[in-house]
Formats: structure tokens, C-alpha cells, sequence
């Protein structure tokens, strides 16, 4: 069972997101990935996240995202940063946008191809076609009115 006593719930955060208290070793097992995927199915969530930095000023932001079968995340940019996915299980589409949000380009994350690196001011979207389960990996601190805009 997953130690809630090492975590926080990040309340500012938009999607159910756990962050530890301190800046402690982690390691992500079994046992835990269960555990978010009870929380997933029992809480009725679209997604949920550990964050494995303990704070939003850190250098780097390392987040395991655990996402229903079709989920949708918003359209979105990085204008400053580039992020990276890391596919762990299950498929995923994500879609790449011109300025008109035209679909430019879909992109497969999945058993086979594994990573996937956006570069900044890309126009973006993730969407789950199965259960999935990522790391995304994007440099921090996370300032919500700079670091993201919502199309």
C-alpha cells in the first residue's frame, strides 16, 4: 500500500497530484502503481500523478502519470521548455498542432516507440487509447501563467 505519510497532496495542481514532503529517495514499485490505480478507478479520476520532485521550484520536474483509457488533455504549449514523455505501459496518441490547431502530425507512444521529445513552442495533446502510464520530464519551476498556454 502506497505511504500517504510521505506525500502531499498538491492542492494548486489542476489533476490529482501527490508530491513528497521532502526531497526523499523513491522508489516507484509495484505496490504503488497499484495503488494509483485504485485511487484512479475508486476516486472516479481522469489521471493522477506522482511527482518526484517535492518542490515546484526544483530544476527539474519528473512527474508518473497514470491516465484512463481516453483521456484527453488540453491543447497546449510550452513556450519556454521542452518536455519529454517516456512511455512505461499502455498507448497513447499525441497530437502536434500548427497555429490554426490544425493536426499537423500524430505521433504514437506505446511499447514500441518509448520516448518522445517535444521541443518548446510546439502545439500539443495527449491522448490515452488505452490505461497508460508515462514519465514526463520538463524543467522547472513550474509558473503556470508563463510555462503553459491553454489553446
Amino acid at each position: 500500500e502506497f505511504n500517504m505519510n510521505k506525500y502531499v497532496i498538491d492542492k494548486s495542481s489542476i489533476s490529482r497530484s501527490l508530491r513528497p514532503k521532502k526531497n526523499i529517495l523513491q522508489i516507484i514499485d509495484n505496490k504503488i502503481m497499484n495503488s494509483l490505480d485504485l485511487q484512479l478507478r475508486k476516486k472516479k479520476l481522469d489521471q493522477i500523478r506522482i511527482c518526484l520532485h517535492s518542490d515546484k521550484n526544483t530544476k527539474i520536474h519528473q512527474m508518473i502519470i497514470l491516465q484512463k483509457k481516453k483521456f484527453k488533455a488540453e491543447i497546449k504549449k510550452h513556450p519556454l521548455k521542452d518536455k519529454s514523455y517516456f512511455n512505461i505501459s499502455g498507448r497513447q496518441i499525441i497530437r502536434i498542432f500548427d497555429k490554426k490547431k490544425k493536426i499537423k502530425r500524430i505521433l504514437k507512444l506505446n511499447n514500441k516507440n518509448k520516448i518522445i521529445w517535444i521541443p518548446k513552442n510546439t502545439i500539443h495533446q495527449n491522448i490515452s487509447l488505452t490505461k497508460s502510464l508515462h514519465i514526463e520530464t520538463i524543467n522547472g519551476p513550474f509558473i503556470r501563467n508563463k510555462d503553459r498556454i491553454i489553446y
